[in-house]
């Protein structure tokens, strides 16, 4: 993935994310919304894996909607069991609200052998920061079933008590990088704009190290800590 700036160290990757609360602000879209998630469109992109974890694989579909509003883009996940019937169904959008843009994100990822997906929010209000993610696969009823989860909070700017914990930001890369290792883009709201992966384009996630910063230089944990504690230094220098 690419963020914004590629070298600044002004946590341009918090450019804010997804918030469902907002999605619902699109004028006279509720019909049209459950529309959608009843009726999936024919344009969509279908890959097989075993989500259930029962040795048959299911079929998730990936199917992008534009918006008359705004000209804004929606896109909407689901499993398919071998039996036609849906299970499980997500619906995230892609926005770009100057600063704020979308960046959630559904992958499909690998633990222990077995297939599983991956739930992946980095978000931003103001100057406050949350990262969130759920590795999950699948009850035969689409219930999620919860392999791991964990999500950090910390502030982006300069304030009495501020809270930005580099230690547990580096291990929180450290955990989801371990999760995204070799995982593929199933629906993302990279920069606001969906992005998807297909029979004939796979595509991988490529932040690693660069969740917390925006630069696409640092490769390594000792690097993330190191640059994370300097931006820490420089807000209570500056008192940005």
């Amino acid at each position: 993935m690419k963020s914004q700036t590629k070298k600044k160290i002004i946590l341009l990757l918090f450019l804010a994310v997804l918030s469902y609360s907002a999605c619902g602000k699109v004028t006279n879209q509720n019909e049209v919304r459950e529309e959608k998630l009843n009726h999936l469109s024919e344009d969509n992109y279908r890959i097989q894996a075993d989500l259930t974890q029962n040795g048959t694989p299911e079929t998730i579909i990936t199917s992008v909607y534009e918006e008359l509003k705004d000209s804004q883009k929606s896109g909407i996940i689901a499993v398919e069991s071998h039996g036609s019937e849906i299970v499980w169904k997500k619906e995230i959008f892609a926005y770009n609200l100057g600063e704020n843009q979308g960046n959630a994100s559904y992958f499909l990822g690998n633990v222990d052998g077995h297939s599983c997906l991956i739930y992946y929010n980095p978000y931003i209000k103001e100057d406050k920061a949350e990262y969130s993610y759920k590795v999950f696969y699948l009850g035969q009823d689409g219930s999620e079933i919860t392999i791991a989860e964990n999500s950090i909070s910390f502030d982006t700017a300069w304030k009495e008590n501020m809270k930005f914990p580099v230690d547990e930001m580096v291990d929180f890369a450290e955990e989801i990088n371990e999760y995204m290792d070799k995982a593929y883009i199933l629906l993302s709201t990279i920069d606001g704009e969906l992005c998807y992966s297909t029979l004939d384009t796979m595509e991988v996630y490529k932040e690693h190290y660069q969740l917390f910063t925006g630069n696409e230089d640092i490769s390594s944990e000792e690097e993330l800590r190191k640059t994370l504690n300097e931006y820490k230094s420089k807000l209570e220098r500056n008192n940005l």
